[in-house]
């Protein structure tokens, strides 16, 4: 089939539908399951949004309120939205206890917690609605695929940080001022002492005259 063949038959099927629509009272069954049907082949996501919200809120003792919660709860996980995905399906698995649909409403919800990063509540989830929908076989494989992304004994523990390095106290900062240095002498010389005192001169007096025996002596 083309998509040019696919497009006309949505396109009569909607025309379809909204004459039943326009047919029914609002409230009826019929009215209901128009607007869900309507919701289901519509051709762009914000219209089916809006039918269905109407149908599990305007009319939610309907047969097609628990449906209509589904289908929201799996257009919310194709719009990157688990947190809203995870409440619609909840909400379904709250309010109707007795539909059908808890396992599958349970499966979904079991994905939108494990891309919350809530292991456990993926795991327990999951294990509630491979039992509830035990008779489904395709349905349990399907199950089985996703619990095994779930890890059994929940989230790891994460690493603790590492402490941080202890700082050293700053060291005392030292007086740039230095002492003044001795100038050294050239190498080999020695330490001078201090100049002697000048020579006295002898007097020509004081200098003894030869004695008669001594040489010299006339």
């Amino acid at each position: 089939m083309t998509r040019q063949s696919r497009r006309r038959r949505g396109d009569s099927a909607r025309r379809i539908v909204n004459l039943e629509l326009a047919k029914a009272r609002v409230g009826e069954p019929a009215y209901v399951e128009a607007l869900y049907w309507r919701a289901r082949i519509a051709a762009s996501g914000d219209s089916a949004e809006r039918d269905l919200r109407r149908v599990a809120i305007e009319f939610p003792a309907s047969r097609w309120a628990d449906d209509a919660l589904l289908q929201l709860a799996q257009l919310a996980m194709a719009a990157g939205n688990p947190t809203s995905a995870f409440a619609l399906a909840e909400r379904l698995r709250g309010d109707y206890p007795e539909s059908e649909l808890r396992p599958q409403a349970a499966l979904w919800a079991g994905r939108a917690a494990f891309d919350l990063g809530e292991p456990r509540s993926a795991c327990a989830l999951l294990d509630s609605a491979s039992g509830e929908g035990r008779a489904d076989h395709e349905f349990t494989n399907r199950v089985a695929f996703y619990r095994l992304r779930v890890p059994r004994r929940g989230p790891t523990p994460r690493a603790r940080p590492r402490p941080l390095p202890r700082r050293r106290p700053p060291r005392p900062l030292r007086s740039r001022t230095r002492p003044p240095r001795l100038r050294a002498g050239p190498r080999g010389s020695r330490s001078r002492s201090p100049p002697c005192a000048p020579r006295r001169r002898r007097s020509v007096s004081s200098v003894a005259s030869p004695g008669p025996g001594s040489p010299g002596a006339s």
